[in-house]
């Protein structure tokens, strides 16, 4: 596979036979069929490189060659395993700006505008969960919660109601962000909110990440 795009966003384009792909995150590729012609397990699974439990299902989709019949055994591949921290830091170091003459990477020179997020697991109140409890993904202490319109939609069409504008700049309660325990700061908000940077006319989609 070569990956061409992430999130309406060209970039360098780059080969690899395994995807890394968060949640509410898009990714064009384009794939070589140069295989012997067969039926193949494309395989999904979840990284978790920390101590907690997570739902370890694996999902498989075939990819079938025209003319192949259904009776074909498919080909399983052997995926990372759950925890492969170097393979995500090696997928993520080869994700680079096109910066092309066509499409150059033209950045801002000036700081305006400071921004500090922390990323982290919360965990909320959840009556009908394991213990009462459920763990939630969040930036600055906010959980996404996912819009029934998407958010480019409502920006271009100005549907007002679809999200909020005031994503903090950073955590609106400090806290140890690299020490431990990991209860330090456990309790999220939820919200779809975002942040606009004003200068430059563009958003940042800021505090995605739904609820594990």
């Amino acid at each position: 596979m070569t990956v061409v795009e992430i999130d309406a966003v060209y970039v360098k384009p780059f080969t690899t036979n395994t995807l890394i792909i968060t949640p509410g995150q898009t990714t064009n590729v384009l794939l070589s069929a140069d295989s012997s012609p067969g039926r193949y397990f494309i395989g999904a699974r979840a990284f978790m490189d920390a101590p907690i439990a997570v739902d370890n299902k694996t999902a498989m989709a075939i990819l079938q060659y025209k003319g192949v019949p259904n009776t074909t055994i498919p080909i399983t591949p052997k995926l990372p395993v759950r925890n492969d921290t170097e393979l995500v830091t090696s997928y993520n170091k080869k994700l680079r700006s096109l910066n092309s003459a066509e499409f150059p990477a033209n950045v801002p020179l000036t700081v305006d505008r400071k921004l500090f997020y922390t990323i982290g697991l919360g965990q909320n109140a959840c009556p009908t969960c394991l213990n009462g409890t459920k763990l939630t993904a969040s930036l600055n202490n906010i959980s996404f919660v996912m819009p029934k319109i998407g958010l480019l939609q409502a920006h271009y069409y100005n549907i007002k109601g679809v999200f909020r504008t005031d994503f903090p700049d950073r955590p609106p309660k400090a806290f140890n962000y690299t020490g431990v325990p990991l209860t330090a700061n456990l309790r999220t908000t939820m919200g779809t909110r975002l942040s606009r940077w004003h200068s430059i006319r563009r958003w940042s989609w800021c505090c995605r990440t739904p609820t594990c």
